[in-house]
């Protein structure tokens, strides 16, 4: 339907919280699997527990902003950009996590 010449058009669209909130949640997921990547490259893998404890706890976090990413789709008028943005990082985070477990379980 197009919309005449001059005629005024007000969106009720918003910006939808639990998408921004999953943006930021793979964000901090990224950054914090980025240190502690860097930590174990310092220690030539020999980083222990406490990485692979952290490693465990970024995937679960993953995990949840894709879920929360996920949720935020259910809200009516909004900005789809950070939820979708949100489902590809946490998403994409999600499986470089599971392939990582994958590989260090075979070895």
């Amino acid at each position: 339907m197009k919309r005449r010449k001059g005629e005024i058009h007000f969106q009720a669209r918003k910006h939808s919280v639990p998408g921004i909130l999953s943006l930021m949640i793979g964000i901090l997921a990224i950054a914090a699997l980025a240190v502690v990547a860097w930590i174990s490259g310092l220690n030539r893998g020999e980083s222990g527990i406490s990485a692979g404890i952290a490693g465990v706890v970024i995937f679960m976090v993953s995990a949840c902003g894709f879920a929360t990413a996920l949720y935020s789709f259910k809200e009516k008028d909004i900005y789809y950009t950070a939820s979708v943005l949100g489902v590809l990082l946490n998403g994409a985070l999600f499986a470089v996590c599971l392939g990582l477990y994958m590989i260090g379980v075979s070895i």
